[in-house]
This record gives structure tokens, C-alpha cells and sequence, in this order.
């Protein structure tokens, strides 16, 4: 669970840039808003939408908000690419995740060659349990019902998958979590026409024995829990 407090309530205008969005206050005054999703954020803006801000924690900031969700179809979307790996990070610290109980020491951001994965989970207490490597993508591209990653072709992502492949040829436990930021969708697949080159590898990593895990969120201004874990397919 993901708690919120102080949102700010406004409408999306626009997106002049990857990392811009346009929003209007309620007292009428538009904003410049940083985004730190830099997808194309596709079926997830509609001009006039209502969406939740939160006040930037630096004051000196240029932008005075960052872009937290908005309200599509009358459902929340969780926009924040952050909140995925608290979520999960809180998940297990919890042993909310079956699967994933029994680690005792969590370290985010551990480096892998030229890059770094979201999670690495060990057990200090066996030498002989592999230790857990983890990646976790933020989904909210809404294709006909199906939630899909990624909504840009994404070098850095085909990338992750290559790592988590490689660590489970050398005999490590590799997860891939899709946490799907959106309810109007009822299962996971890759986005093969918007990258094939990912979709192959997706394919590639669950034939090899890399753990997909695809759980669903509900998205409020309240908060954000976990509702289900969805089905994937290729």
C-alpha cells in the first residue's frame, strides 16, 4: 500500500515535452507539471481530465508539482513511475508475495554490468538459496482490455530483460514485475507492434524460467493497494 496526502487537484491540458505536462489549478491558473514517465503515456491523457498533482519536495524547483494520476473512463491511472518499486519493495518487506518470502535483506538499485537492477533480495541465512534478482516496469497503456508494456519502443527495457536472462542462465532466480497502474484491464501482454524486438525477448525470458509477475492496483487520490495478480500471455 501506497498512502498519498495533499494532492492537488487540477485538469490536464497538455504534454509540450517528455518531461512537461500543462495543468489547470482550480483557481484557474495553469501550471507547468514534471512527469517522470517518459512513455508516451498512451489511451492515459485526455485533455480536461482531472488529474492529482503533489507539491515538489525542493522549493526551489522550476516546477512546483510532479504528476501523479488521472482519471480515464472514471478510473484512476497511477502515472508516477516511482511508485512501482515502493510498492513492490513494501510488498515483500510484508511477505505479501507468497512467492517471495523468506529473504532477509532487500538492496535497491544493484548494479549489473553497465546498469542496475530495481531489487536484489538474499538470504544470508543459506548459502545454498540463489539470490532473487528483480526489475519492475510501470504499465498503463490500456490496448482493447489488455495492459501491454512497453508504449515506446524502449532500448533500456530490452536491455533489463538481456540481464534477467543471463542471471538465470547462471543459475540465479530472475523476476520481472509489470504492476499495472490501471483497473480497466483484465491481463498482461508485451506491445510486439510497438517493440518486437522486446516482445522476442519477453518470449525468450519466460521460456527460460524467468518469473513474470503482473500484479494489478487500484489507484485512488487516497491511496494506491494491491487488488490482484493478472495472467500474461506473449
Amino acid at each position: 500500500m501506497y498512502k498519498f496526502s495533499n494532492l492537488v487537484k487540477a485538469q490536464y491540458l497538455s504534454r509540450p515535452n517528455r518531461f512537461i505536462i500543462l495543468a489547470r489549478l482550480n483557481d484557474n491558473s495553469i501550471v507547468k507539471v514534471h512527469t517522470n514517465n517518459t512513455g508516451t503515456m498512451k489511451t492515459c491523457l485526455e485533455e480536461g481530465a482531472d488529474v492529482r498533482l503533489s507539491p515538489a519536495q525542493n522549493p526551489n524547483r522550476k516546477t512546483k508539482f510532479d504528476f501523479e494520476m488521472i482519471k480515464i473512463g472514471g478510473n484512476w491511472i497511477g502515472l508516477n513511475t516511482l511508485i512501482p518499486n515502493k510498492l513492490v519493495k513494501n510488498w515483500i518487506e510484508n511477505n505479501q508475495i507468497e512467492q517471495l518470502t523468506g529473504y532477509n535483506e532487500i538492496i535497491p538499485e544493484h548494479k549489473i554490468g553497465n546498469s542496475r537492477l530495481d531489487l536484489l533480495l538474499k538470504n544470508a541465512t543459506s548459502e545454498t538459496r540463489t539470490n532473487c534478482y528483480i526489475e519492475i516496469k510501470n504499465v498503463t497503456y490500456n490496448d482493447g482490455g489488455i495492459a501491454r508494456f512497453p508504449d515506446a519502443q524502449t532500448t533500456r527495457g530490452q536491455k533489463h530483460l538481456r540481464e534477467l536472462i543471463a542471471l538465470k542462465n547462471q543459475g540465479e532466480r530472475a523476476i520481472m514485475f509489470y504492476v499495472i497502474q490501471r483497473v480497466d484491464v483484465s491481463s498482461f501482454a508485451p506491445a510486439s507492434r510497438i517493440d518486437p524486438e522486446y516482445s522476442r525477448l519477453f518470449q525468450k525470458a519466460v521460456e527460460l524460467g524467468v518469473e513474470i509477475f503482473v500484479p494489478q492496483v487500484k489507484v485512488t487520490p487516497e491511496l494506491i493497494e494491491l487488488k490482484q495478480f493478472l495472467p500474461f500471455s506473449f
